[in-house]
């Protein structure tokens, strides 16, 4: 932010009668781009932009700031041809390069980001980020040796970062390698042992591995040293309800917020182990989104869909990556509905299917085997 803010500056001490109005409109914007205004950024910056009195070393902090603006607002193409304009303004511009890699990431263009973080490791090779986010767009594509190669690179590059553990910690959980998983852990952990990070991804390869009272240890140590990371109480509950401590589990459910379909998926699936009755559920449910996945297993759940709805919808229209998650999905929450419901035949089935066809490391597949466990 510091070079947008400098540019503001300037801007406002060159300013004249005659072009005021462009270094007015590129001071507003910069305004409202750090106070994290989108619209005003966008109407701001736009008028800047229009206007010739606009100096030519304004125009790209003008182009980027809009360009962040209409991605956050999800206006893609928009925000695609900002970073193009700019990128041809100052071809190998380090942070352009990174929001637009970034931008064919949520677009799912993986070749384009890695081609743009490829770009701004040239431009700064000792900085971090673009070889993490290199690696990520690898991760997208479950390209895990790929992935851990950029992690090193990034390393070796960069070694005061000890994130690059928790990475490649991450890409050898996700491939089923769980003993590199864990000694990438610990030697972050020998590194700063308050990494919290660090205990996160050891507990769940242990996790993964079976080892459950081992990973709640790790995630109750992560939640001593950074109390108010939200994912912690869901992976607490999640391993809570694996070892079959259902109370435990719907308390760590029930301290995150309703808002959230998985957390109140999982809540239910937690206290309906007392009472298979939806209890608040309905009244919880209805401040959800009704559109969209999951909300045919919340329908379900509530009582207004059936299991053979949850099945059809699962994956309708998506591309054959997202149809594959949801599917699994629908086979471990329609399973266990089934369960709590008293049709285990089909219930088994469901978890089987889910057991063996969902991403390893995913958060279904693993429960879907301790259920099956539990069923012998």
């Amino acid at each position: 932010m510091s070079r947008i803010i400098l540019s503001g500056l300037i801007a406002a001490v060159l300013a004249t009668p005659a072009d005021g109005s462009a270094f007015s409109d590129f001071n507003q914007g910069i305004s409202a781009h750090n106070l994290g205004e989108p619209a005003d950024t966008i109407r701001y910056m736009s008028a800047a932009l229009a206007n010739a009195a606009l100096p030519a070393h304004l125009r790209p902090a003008a182009l980027l700031d809009r360009g962040q603006a209409y991605a956050i607002q999800k206006q893609y193409d928009l925000a695609l041809a900002d970073y193009n304009a700019l990128l041809a303004l100052t071809p190998g511009d380090y942070t352009a390069s990174l929001e637009r890699g970034a931008l064919h990431v949520l677009r799912k263009e993986y070749e384009l980001a890695r081609a743009d973080f490829a770009e701004a490791i040239r431009a700064r090779p000792g900085m971090p980020r673009p070889y993490a986010e290199h690696g990520d767009a690898f991760m997208a594509e479950r390209r895990f040796d790929e992935a851990l190669k950029d992690y090193s690179d990034g390393l070796a590059a960069s070694w005061w970062s000890i994130e690059f553990y928790r990475l490649r910690s991450e890409a050898y959980r996700l491939s089923g390698r769980y003993d590199a998983a864990i000694k990438e852990d610990e030697a972050a952990l020998a590194r700063n042992d308050k990494y919290s990070g660090a205990y996160i991804a050891r507990g769940r390869a242990r996790e993964d591995m079976g080892e459950l009272k081992a990973a709640l240890s790790d995630y109750e140590k992560a939640a001593d040293l950074e109390s108010d990371n939200p994912e912690l109480p869901f992976l607490e509950g999640l391993v809570q309800w694996k070892l079959a401590r259902f109370d435990d589990a719907a308390r760590s459910f029930r301290r995150m917020p309703a808002s959230a379909p998985y957390v109140l998926i999982w809540n239910y699936l937690a206290e309906a182990r007392r009472s298979p009755t939806a209890g608040d559920f309905v009244e919880r449910a209805a401040k959800l989104d009704s559109a969209g996945w999951p909300a045919p297993v919340v329908k379900l759940i509530a009582g207004t869909a059936t299991a053979d709805e949850v099945v059809a919808k699962a994956g309708e229209g998506k591309d054959a990556a997202q149809r594959k998650a949801e599917v699994c999905e629908a086979d471990f929450y329609v399973g266990e509905w089934q369960l709590l419901h008293g049709d285990e035949a089909r219930a088994k089935a469901m978890l089987g299917d889910a057991a063996r066809d969902c991403e390893i490391g995913g958060v279904e597949r693993g429960a879907a085997s301790v259920e099956l466990g539990r069923l012998k």
